[in-house]
């Protein structure tokens, strides 16, 4: 027996064809669009067991399945998908005899060249890989939930090799976290705190020495930067803060300063204050001898002095007034 092909209803085509190659079935060629065009190919071996097949799901005339099946369990250890009908695979899995998943590759962009793997463990997603400039070398890496979330995200963004930028994210895709080196030392030099989807504080190594020296606060609902807190002099302490003028979330506008607060000797109380208008200094007070009380007063214009009033022991009357003209005392 070499071929068996159920009688159709006349004027039908064949529904379903059945080959043998010695006597045994090799192939059974099924037609279930109804017009009686084969669109799924199954392969049996030796044994009379299922081992390959291949479908036209989408009935277009071309192949765009081609499975491979376990013999013992008739689960799929392997399938390769053309997923948009250019005749090419570009989905390619791998599962074990009992049909759980290890492995899926994937040609994103169609060229030819997978560019993402994910690997699983225990039948769920667990890491993947990227290569999306198609140099053969990831630039993003990471971890994955159990639905198949990134949680955890590598990524290469100069393109050197080296994976500069980590992100850390929630169940639901929501980021929480972010380091990025960016001199490249392979250190993080900075790091971003998310609440809500939206970046909230901010830690900075400005000198590459490994140490944060700047922190910034940012506003809600991902608004800019409210508060930068530095330290200058690498000591740990965060002598200087400066505080911004409300921006507005979604807006590329530079940070305006309102007031800044220094401490100058480092006894955690500042001792300098200075006071903006539209980003531009207008005054300044000082606590000279460090008592607690400001006891210098600086008025400014066009960013150059224009008085300065000087108080003695915490008098309402000013001891020294000196005013300026274009920056330079006149009295």
């Amino acid at each position: 027996l070499l071929q068996r092909t159920p009688t159709p209803a006349a004027g039908a085509a064949p529904a379903r064809i059945a080959r043998y190659q010695a006597g045994a079935l090799a192939t059974i060629e099924l037609a279930d669009d109804g017009a009686g065009r084969i669109d799924t190919w199954s392969h049996y071996d030796a044994d009379g067991k299922l081992v390959r097949q291949e479908r036209d799901s989408d009935r277009d005339g071309r192949v765009d399945r081609w499975l491979v099946l376990d013999p013992k369990t008739g689960k799929t250890t392997a399938a390769e998908l053309d997923t948009n009908g250019d005749g090419r695979a570009d989905r390619f899995e791998r599962n074990d005899a009992q049909g759980q998943p290890l492995e899926l590759r994937e040609d994103r962009d169609f060229d030819g060249t997978v560019d993402r793997t994910v690997a699983f463990e225990a039948g769920v997603p667990a890491r993947f890989e990227e290569d999306d400039d198609g140099d053969g070398r990831p630039n993003a890496r990471g971890r994955l939930s159990a639905s198949g979330t990134a949680v955890e995200v590598e990524r290469d963004t100069t393109g050197d090799g080296r994976f500069d930028l980590r992100s850390l994210f929630d169940e639901g895709g929501t980021p929480t976290r972010a380091e990025r080196d960016t001199n490249a030392d392979g250190r993080p030099d900075v790091t971003t705190v998310f609440r809500d989807g939206a970046p909230a504080e901010q830690e900075l190594d400005t000198t590459g020495d490994g140490a944060v020296d700047t922190k910034l606060v940012f506003g809600p609902g991902g608004a800019g930067p409210v508060r930068q807190e530095r330290d200058g002099d690498g000591d740990g302490r965060f002598a200087a803060v400066t505080y911004f003028e409300p921006v507005a979330a979604g807006t590329d506008a530079a940070p305006v300063p309102l007031r800044d607060e220094i401490d100058t000797n480092a006894d955690g109380v500042a001792d300098r204050i200075q006071h903006y208008e539209r980003g531009e200094l207008v005054r300044q007070e000082v606590d000279g001898d460090l008592d607690g009380r400001f006891d210098t007063q600086t008025s400014f214009a066009n960013g150059v002095p224009v008085r300065t009033t000087v108080y003695a022991n915490d008098a309402a009357t000013p001891e020294i007034v000196t005013l300026f003209a274009n920056g330079t005392p006149s009295q």
